[in-house]
């Protein structure tokens, strides 16, 4: 589980991750490899968060949440899982569920 505040934790099966080409900068490989992450959390598929809760969330999500209720946050990171999991984390604290 990963604890997003005290009365909220998300399973860590319901976070998805997409391995995606990243923008900007990067020598010879930008572009050619999957060098970022894409998470992907399904708001409304959730058994983690209350109906209360996903509905906050997408509201406050703006237009990093899909029609199918899919919540992508918008950095991208690099393949380390741990520093995966802690900024998943700061991610959703950072959209007000903190």
């Amino acid at each position: 589980m990963i604890q997003i505040t005290p009365a909220i934790a998300i399973d860590e099966r319901e976070i998805h991750e997409v391995f995606i080409r990243a923008s900007g900068p990067g020598g010879q490989h930008v572009n050619k490899v999957a060098s970022a992450v894409q998470i992907l959390f399904h708001v409304t598929g959730s058994l983690s968060l209350t109906k209360d809760v996903q509905q906050r969330l997408i509201k406050i999500s703006g237009g990093r949440i899909t029609e199918d209720g899919i919540l992508i946050p918008k950095s991208c990171i690099n393949y380390f899982q741990k520093k995966v999991m802690l900024l998943i984390s700061a991610n959703y604290r950072n959209v007000g569920l903190a």
